[in-house]
């Protein structure tokens, strides 16, 4: 198992607990149960359950999301910014996403063309909706250094998306790998 940092473990049912990894880089030695114990050693269950990151609000994520800089892969925060703020504009355009219609068209389309279409709905449903889907999909373009490639809604196609969802899919995978690999010691 890799826990997906900060390390949120949920339960079931009930809240996650989210035990915090503040040294700012992806690290196997954050995987080592030392970590978990130091980090823990101190703390009582009440503590650790469901807390907040105020990085994650939706004003810091829009304010996230308007910024142009250059974010630093190796930040697992960056990556769990990224998680909540696609989360965060998924559900903006669940007000306009219209499910019935999307469940018939669906059937054999993978993860990220579920996610490109919806997005690209959002963007033809709302002009609001549209500017948050642009914003986050040029901060992930860039995070991936890419750069920009899309620099108005009527860009951002579905295919683009797509395009962009898999190669975050693909940048996440060889980091759990990475990780794996260091874990074992190769």
């Amino acid at each position: 198992m890799i826990p997906v940092y900060p390390y949120r473990h949920p339960p079931s049912p009930g809240d996650g607990y989210h035990i915090p990894w503040g040294r700012g880089a992806i690290s196997f030695a954050a995987h080592r149960i030392g970590h978990y114990v130091d980090s823990t050693r101190q703390c009582s269950w009440l503590a650790l359950k469901g807390r907040p990151n105020p990085e994650l609000g939706e004003e810091a994520l829009k304010q996230w999301l308007s910024r142009d800089t250059l974010d630093n892969p190796a930040d697992p925060s960056v990556w769990e910014r990224v998680n909540s703020a696609m989360a965060w504009v998924l559900r903006k355009i669940s007000v306009v996403f219209v499910a019935p219609i999307q469940a018939a068209l669906m059937g054999g389309l993978t993860l990220a063309d579920r996610i490109a279409l919806a997005l690209r709905q959002g963007v033809d449903a709302s002009k609001d909706a549209g500017f948050w889907v642009l914003r986050l999909m040029q901060r992930i373009m860039k995070l991936l250094g890419f750069g920009v490639i899309a620099e108005t809604t009527a860009e951002l196609t579905r295919e683009l998306m797509r395009w962009v969802l898999i190669r975050l899919i693909d940048r996440m995978t060889q980091m759990a790998q990475r990780a794996l690999r260091q874990l074992r010691g190769g």
